[in-house]
This record gives C-alpha cells, sequence and structure tokens, in this order.
C-alpha cells in the first residue's frame, strides 16, 4: 500500500503556498495524498476533489479559532498518516505541535519572511520549529529567516512552473499584474499611481490587474478617481495561461515583501518582462538590468521609470525577455521541483529518526549559513 502523506494547510485560496500544494499531489504518484484545511472553502478544495484527492475542511471560522486544534488531532489520529507535510504559519504551528504528539514526522514549508511577525508570533515559530523539518521556497527566504527566527531551517527548494509556449514580439503596451488584493503586501494602489503618470504620456498605454482581495473596491476607486476606467481593467480571480500570458509583455509586482511568487515565475516563462519589487525571493530570481528590473523604493514615480525605459529601450527590452526565459528554463522548472520534493519525502519516510534529527539527509536540497 502506497505511504500516506497528509498535508495541511491553513485554508483553500489559491495562492503560492496553495499553488505547490496542488502541483504535488497532481504529479507525485508514488504516495496517496490527503488535505486538510482550518478555515473556510474555495478554489484549492474543489480543484483537488475533481483529481480525486480527500480533502477535510475543519470549519474554522478565522486563523485563531482555538476549536480546529482538537478537531485537527482527533482527524490525524484517524487517518494516521505516515507524514505531515505543512503550508503557512498557523498550520505549520499546530501541525508541528499534533505531529510530535502523534509521534508523525512532519515537513513545514516557509513561504514567507517572517519581518511582518510580532514578538509573540516570534515566539511561538522558535518553540514549535524545532519539531519539524523546515524547507523555504528560496534561498533569500531561508536565509533571511535563519537570521531573524534563529537556525532552524534545513534547506530551501524552489517553486516551479511548467514552461509556457514563447510568444514572439515584445508587446510592451500591455502590462499585466496577478496578486492578490491587500494593500497591506501587495501595492496595486503604487502600481496604479505609476501608471496614471505613464498614461499621460503614452496613451497606447493599457494595464489589466488579475486578482482578488478586500481592498478591490478600494483600488477600482482610485482607478476612478485618477480618471484611468478605460484603461485600467480588473479580471478578478482568473485562470493565468497562455492564453491570457500571450496578450501581455510586462509583468509588474509591487510589494511590500514576498516569498518566490509563481505569478512572477509563469510570466518569466512566457517572456514577460518583469518589473518586480527588490523583495524576499524574488532577489533569487531578477538581476537588475539583466532577466527584469527591479524596484528598490515601490513608489509611482519609480514604477514610471522603469516601465518608460523599456518602452524608450526596446532593443534592450528584447534582450531582458529572452534571459527572462532562460532564467526559469534553468533554474525553476517544476519538474525540477517535484524530484526534489519527492527524494525529500523518501529521504523522511524511510529515516530511522524523525523531526530535527533527519538535518543529514543526503537530498538534493542546498542548505546555507546564516550570514
Amino acid at each position: 500500500m502506497k505511504k500516506h502523506i497528509c498535508i495541511i494547510t491553513v485554508g483553500f485560496g489559491f495562492g503560492g503556498a496553495e499553488r505547490l500544494i496542488f502541483d504535488l499531489v497532481s504529479n507525485i504518484k508514488e504516495y496517496r495524498f490527503s488535505v486538510i484545511g482550518l478555515k473556510g472553502d474555495g478554489i484549492l478544495k474543489n480543484k483537488l476533489e475533481k483529481v480525486g484527492v480527500k480533502v477535510y475542511p475543519l470549519g474554522g471560522t478565522n486563523t485563531f479559532d482555538f476549536r480546529v486544534f482538537p478537531r485537527l488531532l482527533t482527524l490525524l489520529k484517524r487517518l494516521e498518516p505516515d507524514l505531515i507535510h505543512t503550508h503557512l504559519i498557523k498550520a505549520n504551528w499546530l501541525g508541528r505541535i499534533t505531529g510530535s504528539i502523534l509521534n508523525i514526522p512532519v515537513i513545514s514549508t516557509i513561504h514567507n519572511i517572517y519581518t511582518f511577525m510580532n514578538p509573540f508570533e516570534r515566539m511561538v515559530e522558535r518553540f514549535t520549529a524545532p519539531l519539524s523539518i523546515n524547507i523555504a521556497c528560496s534561498r533569500t527566504v531561508l536565509k533571511m529567516n535563519s537570521s531573524l527566527i534563529g537556525d532552524f531551517y534545513q534547506g530551501y527548494i524552489n517553486n516551479g512552473v511548467e514552461m509556457q509556449n514563447k510568444f514572439p514580439g515584445l508587446n510592451l503596451n500591455n502590462l499585466l499584474t496577478i496578486s492578490r488584493l491587500e494593500m497591506k503586501q501587495k501595492r496595486t494602489d503604487i502600481l496604479i499611481r505609476g501608471f496614471s503618470l505613464l498614461a499621460k504620456e503614452f496613451p497606447g498605454l493599457h494595464l489589466t490587474i488579475v486578482g482578488e482581495g478586500r481592498d478591490r473596491n478600494k483600488l477600482e476607486l482610485l482607478t476612478k478617481k485618477l480618471g484611468l476606467t478605460n484603461r485600467v481593467k480588473f479580471t478578478g480571480f482568473i485562470s493565468v495561461d497562455n492564453y491570457l500570458l500571450k496578450n501581455f509583455g510586462v509583468f509588474i509586482l509591487v510589494s511590500e515583501f514576498e516569498g518566490l511568487p509563481y505569478s512572477l515565475l509563469e510570466a518569466m516563462a512566457s517572456g514577460l518582462i518583469p518589473v518586480v519589487s527588490n523583495v524576499g525571493g524574488i532577489r533569487d530570481v531578477v538581476i537588475d538590468g539583466v532577466n527584469g528590473l527591479l524596484l528598490n523604493k515601490n513608489s509611482p514615480e519609480e514604477v514610471y521609470d522603469k516601465i518608460k525605459y523599456l518602452l524608450t529601450h526596446k532593443d534592450k527590452a528584447g534582450e531582458i525577455k529572452i534571459h527572462a526565459r532562460e532564467t526559469i528554463i534553468n533554474n525553476f522548472h517544476i519538474k525540477k521541483t517535484i524530484k526534489t520534493w519527492k527524494n525529500l519525502y523518501e529521504e523522511t519516510l524511510t529515516a530511522k529518526h524523525k523531526h530535527l534529527r533527519i538535518n543529514g539527509l543526503h537530498i538534493s536540497i542546498q542548505p546555507i549559513q546564516t550570514e
């Protein structure tokens, strides 16, 4: 019988963490998967059920719903998985504790840099992290969290994407952003203000905003206030595929913090030129002026300057487009990601010891020392 891996996540939206979960259960056939969500419903739940993965929503009303813990413990006792794989902070904490109680090995994936954690949250992370193998989604996420929290993180495995069809031409007049519309992290408001400066100078320029979130109404009102209703399109959540990406030339992401965004990798795989904030795991992907342009100030004026540079230096833009795609082919292909995760699962399930004692695994992740 196949070994059973139980994945625990916070909810069933479809951001980067949920995308990795779906990629793992869809591509790794050697194991049997189930997925537990602490709260809510959503796109991931529907996608998992369509591919035959058993899904267990615990019915939490918010992230701090303490009723979830006994439900999780009871469910895991019944499911008896061979391995627990957790994603996102609160799921990492609860999964580590329940795994320790039930003597089940735990792998936790670290999707973000923890600069936003308050002192209590950092204390909980330090308390629970030794109960699991902790794998970051990029080298920078590993390095910075090791500095912020401590030496609890064993390595990193880059997110990866399928290579998209290569689209000819630059199509620089069509700009795209894909993000959750919540301005605490994703500064789409800065992008819109920067676009308003560009719109005055380049009448053929258009911006499409893909995503949903609590601040969508505020962003639509800002667009209307700036007189950009006919130049900026909000699509809501839609599937990102070749059909969508072929219509655009530049991908923009203005963020306060990031892990390793799937939207960035997919855009570059299709040859879109990234103009993105110099934060988090983005630094592991984009080299300024080589395979994209980095935003260091996250200001409307900087957005204006970077996009104008591309529009007025098309030969350089063409070079960046080529290098962007080559970066994904060489370093962020989904096949490499899946192979490494599969190796880690195998090593963990066959190891004699559990939890942090598995530091010496001979797997193809790349641990680093905190500088």
